[in-house]
């Protein structure tokens, strides 16, 4: 699937979103995606499965599946301080097999299930994860640690991409990353899965 390489060159740059209308097309395409990104070197792949992900409660609950806290502790039901989202997104990956993890990718399959039941929702978590990306890569003086985002979704996902102000292109109203990163809003690559 052209699709899927192009998005894999893409990562070390930017956030991808992959689009197809099938829900067989967009099978296929996260499972590419999942089996190439879990072979990349020093990388860890955090599978969030949009299925299980209608409000923000299902997204803590992938997030407690796929990145435990190193003390075994679950997320609290908030985003911000000690135990929140975004302390879990910023917790270094521990070393596998000797060698240090360099990238962390989401990869955020039926991503417009959430953006289909509650926008706002979506809205927040985006902020969030591509938030704390760029946090990582243009404000942070720890050892860097590269995070991306891939969606994958139906349709929806595109409209979403094309909104100037959506959360695929621009930072919450009230959000902090823009002083905090120097940078306007999220860099997304739209890639539509076609046949």
């Amino acid at each position: 699937m052209p699709e899927v390489e192009r998005a894999l060159a893409e990562l070390d740059e930017r956030h991808v979103v992959v689009v197809a209308r099938s829900a067989a097309q967009r099978a296929e395409a996260a499972s590419q995606l999942a089996h190439h990104i879990g072979d990349l070197p020093e990388t860890q792949l955090v599978l969030i499965d949009g299925a299980r992900v209608e409000d923000l409660r299902g997204l803590r609950a992938e997030l407690d599946r796929e990145l435990p806290d190193s003390a075994g502790r679950a997320l609290k039901p908030s985003f911000d301080g000690p135990g929140g989202v975004l302390a879990r997104l910023r917790e270094p990956p521990r070393a596998v097999e000797g060698h240090h993890i360099k990238r962390r990718f989401y990869l955020w399959r039926d991503a417009d299930v959430l953006l289909n039941a509650s926008p706002s929702s979506f809205s927040v978590c985006i902020d969030a994860i591509a938030g704390v990306a760029a946090e990582a890569e243009y404000a942070s003086d720890d050892l860097l640690l590269i995070h991306r985002l891939v969606l994958v979704g139906g349709p929806g996902l595109a409209r979403c991409h094309a909104d100037a102000r959506g959360p695929l292109r621009a930072w919450r109203p009230a959000s902090t990353w823009p002083r905090v990163t120097g940078i306007d809003g999220p860099n997304f690559l739209l890639l539509g899965v076609a046949r």
